[in-house]
Formats: C-alpha cells, structure tokens, sequence
C-alpha cells in the first residue's frame, strides 16, 4: 500500500508539473485552476472512499480538556524508532524540497534558461522523475514486504538521493538536472514505497496510532516548508 501511495504522489506530481507549465505566463488562471482541481479531488475521495465500520459500539471516553490536550503531546515512552523515523522523514524531505520546491527557479537562475525553456524542462524533469519514481516504488515495496528490511531500503534511499546533487553541483547544464531528477526520483520512489511500511512499524502505541502518525505526517508537512525556505 505504501508503494501505491507513493506512486499517486509520483503521478500527481508529474502531472501538476505538466500542467503548471501551460500556466507559466498566466499564474492566476494556474493558481484558480490548482483549487479547482482540489476541491473536485476533495468531492471525489468522499464519494469513493469506502464507508468505515460505525463507532456506534466503540466505548465512549469522557473527554475533558486534559484528554483534548494530550492529543497534541507526541509519544515519550519507548519511542525511540519512532522519533528516528519523524527526524528522518523531516530531514529527507527538507533536502528533497530544498531543490524540487525551488526547481524552476535554479533553472532560470543556475542553469541560465528563459522563462519558457526553464518551464519546459521543468516539464521534462517531472516525467522523467515520475517513471523512475514508480519503476522504484514497485520494485522497492516488493522487495521490502519480501525481505521484511524498511530501515535498510530508507538507508540506500538517502544515500541515492544524495548522490543526484553531483550532477548539478559540477556542471549546470541541464542534462546535468535531468540526470540528478532520473537518480533523485529513484530514490523517492524507495521512499515512498518503503517509509509508510516503516511508519506503522514504529509506532509505539497502537491505541494511538491516528495520533502518532499525524506528528509524522507533521514532520513530512514541516518538511515541505522548510526545503524551500533554506534554499532561499
């Protein structure tokens, strides 16, 4: 499931960069475009998504102002996988941001394309990603769930994708970023295919398994926001 998840976001991502292109010169009409899209996605998951057990029989707890409180605390007992696990998923991507959220940016300013050449190839980068991502994702989730190895697979990621930072560091030509997207997607699709398996595992407690995964969804939001905010 978490290579199939990853592969959504692969695709997602590609396409949104293909589309995104159109709008280079028309950021408004993408930006409207962008939240339209969302809110018909938004609808469309709702529709489809399969109707869960009903909590009528579920006991209740009393939930008093502590209860609501302690839902913010993450785990402090027996944890430390799962603090590993929120760090490196924080870190990594931070460091995948750091280039991808600024990616057309380091075209037109390092790499030195025009506005319109600098979107294509943004365009170009995003598929490529994209196919190595999900050749990744499938053969990573099958070897992880095989081997029942996460932390070995999130391991080679981070070493393969720090390796797609030399291709642009030393020459600043675009296949030169083309190359680092080939080696940086199949990194992220061992990523994907592997560190949603290696979330559940290191929950530390299943009773509050919604809670604790929320911080580690935290963490991959925070780095989101980060990986631009540094490359500035």
């Amino acid at each position: 499931m978490s290579a199939v998840y990853g592969i959504g976001l692969s695709i997602g991502g590609a396409i949104g960069a293909t589309v995104g292109k159109i709008f280079i010169n028309s950021q408004q009409a993408g930006f409207l475009l962008g939240a339209v899209a969302r809110g018909v996605t938004g609808i469309l998951v709702t529709l489809i998504w399969p109707k869960e057990a009903s909590a009528r029989d579920i006991l209740k707890e009393h939930a008093g102002v502590w209860s609501v409180m302690r839902s913010f605390i993450p785990p402090t007992r027996d944890c430390r996988d799962f603090c590993l696990a929120l760090v490196g998923r924080l870190l990594m991507m931070m460091g995948y941001y750091v280039t991808m959220g600024m990616l057309l940016y380091v075209l037109e300013s390092y790499v030195r394309l025009g506005k319109d050449s600098a979107a294509s190839t943004l365009a170009v980068i995003s598929v490529i990603n994209m196919i190595v991502a999900v050749v990744a994702s499938l053969i990573a989730g099958y070897i992880s769930d095989h081997f029942q190895r996460r932390k070995v697979m999130v391991l080679i990621c981070a070493a393969v994708f720090a390796v797609s930072f030399v291709f642009p560091f030393i020459w600043a030509e675009p296949w030169a970023m083309i190359a680092s997207a080939a080696i940086g997607g199949f990194a992220l699709g061992i990523y994907n295919a592997c560190d949603g398996a290696l979330n559940i595992d290191v929950l530390p407690s299943k009773d509050e398994a919604g809670k604790d995964l929320g911080f580690l969804n935290l963490s991959n939001t925070i780095g989101q926001v980060l990986g631009p905010i540094v490359a500035a």
